[in-house]
């Protein structure tokens, strides 16, 4: 008996089998291109929409990290749960940004974050995967059902998110003590060399962001600094507290750090230079570009639902 041939179809069946598991997980979470139908199933009451965004999208991570000691065997399809990721948080991102419907603005941001999580996934980072989907369905759940006080709470006037760069570059500053935070709780090196590193950088970038959202505004005073480090600070400890406790209470989730490679450095690069150009006054130069504007349109044009699921007569809908 050929112990070898039998050994390379059980390899064969085996990567067959987690094709599959990956295929249906990127259908489950509504990841690209399996994406459509969460974008038009917005026209259901906004309770449903709330359940559906906050748990049955996280279906598919769960499904991953079932399988994880399996897929942390296979590099190949680790760097495909990866990219398949990175594709989806990019797009996700970029449709939410630039929809004027609050629903729809929720479902192209549950795509995004579903991808941040296949990410995660694809790094071989499964607690922090799980962390991600928790904080997720918490967060996606509150904002559905807000959405009604969001529409009527709305001002005209729209203040811009672009901010001067001494501004932009102090929030970086308390962004990294938001990181180093995370680092010291959920005890990881803030200085790894594996995929760990993609966790302190997110961290960084979350942690810039809120510290950002604090001084926001011309008139900076010492007590915004101060509120600035602290709420940086806190959400990187809250953020690294929680994947520690994952960690933690359930052990039997495989943590398999990969070591970095191209592809990695390629996403990470994308992400931070997306990052800057969407914070940094160099967007406006770029929106003055016939590139923008083509690009805009073609955002939008793709982030659209099927056109049979949008109710363009309100009295014809009786639910």
């Amino acid at each position: 008996m050929n112990w070898l041939a039998i050994d390379e179809k059980a390899k064969v069946r085996t990567v067959s089998a987690l094709l599959l598991c990956i295929l249906t997980a990127m259908t489950q979470s509504a990841l690209w291109p399996f994406h459509r139908w969460l974008t038009s199933s917005l026209n259901s009451p906004t309770p449903v929409s709330a359940i559906m965004h906050a748990g049955l999208v996280n279906g598919g991570g769960f499904l991953l990290v079932r399988f994880a000691p399996l897929l942390s065997e296979h590099t190949l399809l680790l760097n495909l749960i990866f990219f398949i990721g990175v594709i989806s948080a990019v797009t996700g991102t970029l449709w939410k940004l630039i929809q004027s419907d609050v629903k729809r603005m929720l479902a192209c941001s549950t795509m995004g974050q579903m991808g941040f999580m296949m990410i995660q996934c694809g790094l071989g980072l499964f607690p922090a995967a799980i962390t991600h989907l928790i904080w997720h369905g918490l967060f996606k759940a509150f904002l559905f059902l807000s959405a009604g006080s969001s529409v009527i709470s709305a001002k005209a006037d729209v203040k811009s998110r672009i901010s001067p760069l001494g501004t932009f570059i102090i929030s970086c500053a308390y962004g990294l003590i938001g990181a180093y935070f995370f680092a010291w709780f959920s005890g990881k090196s803030f200085f790894s060399m594996n995929t760990t590193a993609f966790l302190v950088g997110f961290a960084f970038i979350a942690s810039t962001q809120v510290a950002h959202a604090v001084l926001q505004n011309n008139n900076i005073t010492f007590s915004k600094n101060v509120l600035a480090i602290a709420t940086a600070s806190l959400s990187g400890a809250i953020y690294g507290c929680s994947v520690h406790i994952i960690e933690a209470v359930i052990p039997s989730i495989v943590t398999a750090p990969r070591s970095i490679n191209g592809l990695h450095l390629a996403a990470f690069t994308g992400f931070i230079s997306i990052w800057l150009i969407l914070n940094l006054p160099c967007l406006r130069l770029i929106q003055k570009t016939n590139f923008w504007k083509y690009s805009y349109i073609a955002l939008l044009n793709r982030s659209q639902p099927h056109r049979k699921t949008i109710t363009s007569i309100r009295q014809s809908y009786k639910y």
